[in-house]
């Protein structure tokens, strides 16, 4: 009987920590993949990202004159190829004759804007990870059935304009939108709009304790970017004790390394 009690005291302590370790983990988020060390938005930046330890890489979308989704985050490409105009302007074969390493460092000249398809299928092959999408340009169809294809439409968030979102939740109401929170009177309409609402993003300037109570009420996740200057421990674990419950970070190894640390992370 002794032994039993004992058993179950043991057993109940580790359902506890377990339950404890769910509460309090905090998701990573590696804006463009490892940017600092990689050229941003390509193959070895995702890479990179997801070895570290990344629980979500976040993947620019946009769609090429020809109906090709590719990851890149401007409108044009001039800043980060050493092709110019618009991305939509041009046809894939274009685009992927582009070198979109050399700006970067002289090491990484070659390298290719990523078909989207080539990414979901790197985040596919690695349980638990999944993609934060910035939903710059394409249609939530497009973006939907490349997702589908690769069975990762309910491991993504999706960031995109109202329109989009509530198309995305209409063809499958289990997809995650993420609007962004703006203010109490936005969010108040994106609760009513979106239903359910179950993650919302924030960056500096709506990051405010009246939006994240709101945002809270409704047991929504909080993503929030702390990017530039706010990439520090200091201003991540002021985050956490806000409320986020996940971080976006141009630094995914120390951000990663300091959740572990502090028992925010497995």
């Amino acid at each position: 009987m002794l032994i039993q009690s004992h058993v179950v005291a043991v057993t109940l302590v580790a359902v506890l920590a377990a339950v404890a370790l769910a509460q309090t983990s905090i998701v990573a988020i590696s804006h463009r993949g490892d940017n600092k060390n990689y050229p941003e938005n390509t193959m070895p930046a995702y890479e990179s990202s997801l070895r570290l330890g990344a629980d979500y890489i976040e993947v620019d979308v946009r769609t090429t004159s020809d109906g090709f989704l590719v990851a890149i985050h401007d409108e044009t490409l001039d800043r980060t190829t050493n092709g110019t105009g618009l991305v939509s302007a041009h046809t894939l074969a274009e685009i992927r004759a582009l070198d979109a390493g050399g700006w970067f460092a002289p090491e990484f000249a070659g390298l290719q804007v990523p078909l989207f398809e080539d990414v979901v299928a790197l985040v596919a092959g690695m349980a638990g990870r999944g993609i934060y999408v910035d939903l710059k340009m394409a249609s939530a169809q497009d973006l939907y059935d490349a997702l589908a294809k690769q069975e990762l439409q309910h491991r993504v968030v999706v960031y995109s304009g109202p329109g989009r979102l509530k198309q995305l939740q209409i063809i499958d109401a289990a997809v995650l939108v993420m609007p962004e929170a703006v203010n109490t009177l936005v969010l108040n309409a994106s609760i009513a709009f979106f239903d359910p609402l179950r993650v919302v993003a924030f960056n500096d300037n709506d990051f405010k304790d009246r939006v994240i109570e709101l945002a809270q009420s409704i047991d929504a996740d909080i993503y929030v970017d702390r990017l530039g200057d706010a990439d520090v421990p200091e201003v991540w674990q002021d985050a956490i004790n806000r409320g986020a419950t996940g971080i976006q970070t141009d630094k995914p190894g120390p951000l990663v390394e300091y959740l572990v640390a502090s028992g925010y992370h497995a």
